[in-house]
């Protein structure tokens, strides 16, 4: 699971991963659209380091990290003003991001897009990165930015935050990387959520140095590495995301020299990853409850007392398809993900989750009392009894955008005519 690197090459990949991209100049702009999404501000991490790739977990900077609150995951916001295209020069992304006014959105449209690499300066404050889906018949992973380009020359990752402070990321497939599909490196208050990161030669979401990091609602997948991995990063949030057919861990929180504190971990779904599903090592503080793991744990990483460690039931997991079967009443049978959930999950983290799904059919998630129906036992039976659902584990998809509702015509309304009033003859 490991990468085996000296010193030196992991020395140079820092330097690389921070000065290899030169900023071009673009002949497009996004508009920027006021929203209440993208996580607040903060101050930055404390001083970076030659930092080195996720498998040398000794040398890691020994910076203590500093104590945030986790930044809510809010709504997604909608977008209505012109976005960022596919096509052009392959910076007009970059720009958008860098022109973005604090607290804007920036919308993509669905497409494919080169590898995104941000520094610290290039915001200019918290904005959100948004895929837009609904002028598409596409689903989740419209939106896609690639680590390789089309002469198949590969970057360290496909979307790689260095010194950014509070950007949201959302609904984005990030796909393949040398060393991971997504890197968060000394980028306070990052939130990425909604989004797919697989195909990568390392770990889908490496975090490092990352203070208030949010990952809800993901998808990572067949990466070579581990599924998510968390170093040296206080007030990390890991919730409903669907870890599967990773090669190394499927989350992993270290390192000893560098340890992590206040890590949440609940409603994920762990699964056929070649490594142990969860492992803490030694002083780390994380805990978790309400998971569905089958890979088991390692280190301080035990099961919480409403873990699961049964087949989640995937519509089909090795084609890429991770709908659970149905229960056949909303109670019974199907999937043992499907309200498996914490009870007390956040508000806001159900709002989203509320207007995404996790069925073929399309049918919402459903949270709260009226969710679930089911015949009542003898004497009584045939009475319906209504019981409250809870929140479905593991990565939900988007929902399409409903279509609407054509207005009657009204019909044309028929002109009488005017008669022309009879003249009494003079006589």
């Amino acid at each position: 699971m490991h990468r085996n690197r000296d010193f030196i090459a992991s020395g140079c990949r820092m330097i690389l991963r921070r000065f290899s991209v030169t900023i071009l100049p673009a002949c497009a702009l996004a508009l920027a659209l006021q929203a209440c999404g993208g996580g607040s501000s903060g101050g930055g991490s404390s001083g970076q380091s030659n930092t080195p790739g996720p498998g040398t977990p000794g040398t890691t900077r020994t910076t203590a990290a500093t104590t945030r609150t986790p930044v809510p995951a809010t709504l997604t916001p909608t977008a209505t003003l012109t976005p960022v295209r596919p096509g052009g020069n392959g910076d007009d992304l970059l720009v958008a991001l860098k022109s973005a006014a604090p607290g804007s959105t920036v919308v993509v449209v669905p497409g494919s897009y080169p590898a995104l690499i941000l520094h610290s300066g290039d915001l200019q404050g918290p904005v959100t990165l948004l895929a837009d889906i609904t002028t598409s018949s596409e689903v989740a992973g419209a939106v896609t930015i690639n680590a390789v380009d089309a002469n198949q020359r590969a970057t360290a990752a496909a979307i790689s935050l260095d010194g950014v402070t509070g950007l949201t990321i959302d609904g984005i497939t990030a796909q393949g990387g040398k060393e991971e599909s997504i890197l968060v490196l000394n980028s306070p208050d990052t939130v990425i959520r909604n989004c797919i990161d697989r195909d990568s030669q390392g770990d889908g979401i490496f975090v490092q140095s990352s203070a208030g990091t949010v990952l809800f609602d993901n998808l990572t997948y067949r990466n070579t590495g581990a599924g998510i991995r968390v170093y040296g990063s206080s007030n990390v949030q890991v919730v409903n995301n669907t870890i599967y057919g990773n090669r190394g861990i499927g989350l992993f929180i270290g390192t000893a020299s560098d340890p992590s504190s206040g890590v949440v971990v609940e409603n994920n779904i762990i699964n056929t990853n070649l490594g142990v599903g969860i492992e803490v090592e030694s002083g780390n503080d994380a805990t978790g409850d309400y998971n569905l793991n089958t890979d088991g744990y390692a280190g301080e990483a035990s099961a919480g007392a409403h873990d699961i460690a049964a087949d989640p039931l995937f519509v089909s997991g090795a084609t890429g398809n991770f709908h659970l079967e149905p229960q056949l009443d909303d109670c019974t049978s199907g999937s043992p993900a499907i309200n498996a959930g914490n009870p007390e999950t956040s508000a806001d983290f159900i709002a989203i989750l509320q207007e995404r799904t996790t069925q073929e059919d399309q049918k919402l998630d459903c949270v709260g009392s009226g969710c679930c129906t089911t015949l009542t036992a003898s004497p009584t039976p045939g009475i319906v009894d209504l019981q409250p659902g809870e929140v479905d584990l593991g990565y939900h998809y988007a929902a399409p955008p409903p279509t609407p509702t054509p207005k009657p015509r009204t019909p044309a309304k028929t002109k009488t005519p005017t008669r022309t009033p009879t003249r009494t003859p003079t006589l």
